[in-house]
């Protein structure tokens, strides 16, 4: 019964410790996918700040893909194992 009542009670408090962390996590997840859907949405996007933004679709990463200074900053982040 001892048992029993503790491991009930061990319940209890995780839960309030999930009750009062959940604001915060949930905060924290709304801040991070907002920026992080803000920035994807920017990518696909010609924009500099005092003007609108031009769609442009895939072509700011097609041109990343074309720059030999992007790719030669790949190449010498790689890992070499």
């Amino acid at each position: 019964m001892l048992r029993q009542s503790l491991s009930r009670r061990a319940v209890q408090e995780a839960m309030w410790g999930y009750a009062l962390i959940a604001p915060t996590l949930i905060l924290l997840a709304i801040f991070f996918y907002l920026a992080l859907g803000a920035s994807l949405v920017i990518s696909f996007t010609d924009w500099e700040i005092l003007t609108p933004p031009h769609w442009v679709g895939i072509d700011n990463y097609v041109k990343l893909l074309q720059d030999k200074v992007f790719l030669q900053s790949l190449w010498n982040s790689a890992p070499m194992w």
